[in-house]
């Protein structure tokens, strides 16, 4: 499935995926966080990609996905919008000790 890049997402969105990363800078000299989110947008995925800030601005706090639906035999089924997994990943960035699977009440999560 193509996935396209875009410049936005809306809070009432469904989305498909949250995820936060790191990955090294443009200029290769550091480690940025970043904050992924995938959403469905005529019939077609879009990944937005934003910059949270130096990893190092994160201690303790890993990598993690967080699903807002599923893709089943090719049917997308989406339980949740961009303002829900924002606030999921907030839960867990404000608090590293916290289980990622009871913020977000699912057992499929993916920790890194």
């Amino acid at each position: 499935m193509l996935i396209v890049g875009t410049t936005y997402v809306l809070g009432e969105e469904w989305a498909l995926a949250l995820t936060e990363v790191n990955k090294i800078s443009p200029d290769s000299k550091h480690w940025d966080r970043h904050q992924i989110i995938r959403v469905i947008r005529n019939d077609m995925i879009h990944e937005y990609d934003e910059v949270l800030g130096l990893t190092s601005d994160f201690p303790g706090i890993g990598q993690f996905a967080i699903p807002g639906g599923t893709i089943d035999n090719g049917k997308v089924h989406l339980e949740h919008t961009v303002d829900e997994l924002k606030e999921m990943a907030n839960q867990v960035r404000g608090n590293p000790s916290v289980d990622i699977k009871d913020v977000v009440g699912q057992e499929d999560i993916i920790v890194a």
